[in-house]
């Protein structure tokens, strides 16, 4: 009889200490549930708020890719001109290289 009080003793601490574990985790649950609740409700409260955001970023994205198309299209005109200034010299080098050099007349003779 003894084993048997002392198995029910033991049976009735186990489900003691079992039953205190759930309510622990029970508690723990809720908790977590309230802050995760608290946490939603501040970003619906801030959702207004990064909608401005966002759209702010939008559009500076915007004036960025505007302003990134200016200035390929200076690139490309710069390297016109460029190649434009290229082609004068070169063509200014093969006149010269053209004329004879004895054909040139003396800087004192202008008549």
């Amino acid at each position: 009889m003894l084993l048997s009080g002392s198995s029910k003793n033991n049976d009735n601490e186990i489900n003691h200490d079992i039953l205190n574990l759930q309510e622990s985790r029970i508690n723990d649950l809720q908790t977590h549930n309230e802050t995760l609740i608290k946490e939603l409700e501040d970003l619906k409260r801030k959702e207004p708020e990064n909608k401005n955001i966002l759209q702010l970023h939008e559009v500076r994205i915007k004036d960025l890719q505007d302003q990134l198309r200016a200035n390929q299209d200076q690139l490309k005109e710069k390297d016109e001109q460029l190649k434009a200034q290229a082609i004068h010299i070169q063509t200014l080098l093969n006149q010269k290289s053209i004329e004879a050099p004895g054909a040139k007349k003396h800087w004192w003779i202008f008549w």
